[in-house]
């Protein structure tokens, strides 16, 4: 059975199995399952577990961090930009829309334009509001190509913000170590571990969630 819309407030685990207790009230148990929580989810306390997480699996979920990466989508009635797939900007401000992408759709006028923005600058981009980010990105597009109309619809996500997710995928840090990503996936009595963060060789994709899900799986089994 799929459970949609449920949130989870506490996981309780141990040698006899495990209770899983949502916001609302609801409460499940079982003999084991599988916790899929973004590092982001879990290095911000955003779940409580019973007992509290070994050290040892906090430290190894510190490692490996949830990135912040965001996609900014303009769609123009008239396409003024060259008809290829990548667009640069240079600029002597860090981050400053370094890349914008010619995304491919089916229409005969216009076209829709991806500018891609990393770290602390999609950080800064998704904390303020939409009509900042507009005169921003349309400032830095004016600088390239002069005269051009406004985009006639913007849209991007705010993962950062998303208390599901809290970042965009994860990303090791430079002193992450093969030994972080196997204390990631060791179980704790009956509860077992899985998602993108804990796969060393697919790390922020959605391989690694299969993966390490598919393993998991295997093992309650």
């Amino acid at each position: 059975r799929i459970e949609l819309e449920k949130e989870v407030e506490s996981i309780s685990y141990s040698n006899a199995g495990v209770t899983v207790n949502l916001t609302n009230g609801n409460v499940y148990t079982a003999e084991h399952a599988i916790c899929t929580f973004s590092s982001g989810v879990l290095n911000n306390g955003l779940v409580n577990f019973i007992p509290r997480l070994p050290k040892w699996k906090q430290d190894a979920l510190s490692k490996v961090p949830m990135s912040f990466y965001t996609k900014i989508f303009l769609k123009f009635q008239i396409k003024f930009w060259e008809d290829k797939e990548f667009i640069l900007h240079a600029s002597k401000r860090r981050g400053d829309f370094p890349v914008f992408q010619n995304v491919p759709i089916n229409t005969k006028e216009g076209g829709v334009l991806m500018a891609t923005i990393t770290g602390s600058e999609a950080l800064r981009i998704e904390n303020q509001s939409d009509e900042d980010t507009r005169s921003e990105v349309m400032a830095t597009l004016r600088q390239l190509y002069g005269v051009i109309p406004e985009p006639t619809e913007m849209f991007y996500a705010r993962w950062s913000k998303d208390p599901y997710t809290r970042g965009a995928y994860s990303d090791p840090t430079l002193d992450a170590r093969p030994c972080d990503f196997d204390n990631m996936l060791l179980p704790l009595d009956t509860l077992f571990f899985a998602g993108e963060a804990t796969s060393e060789e697919w790390t922020g994709y959605m391989q690694g969630a299969y993966l390490t899900g598919k393993h998991a799986a295997k093992r309650v089994l």
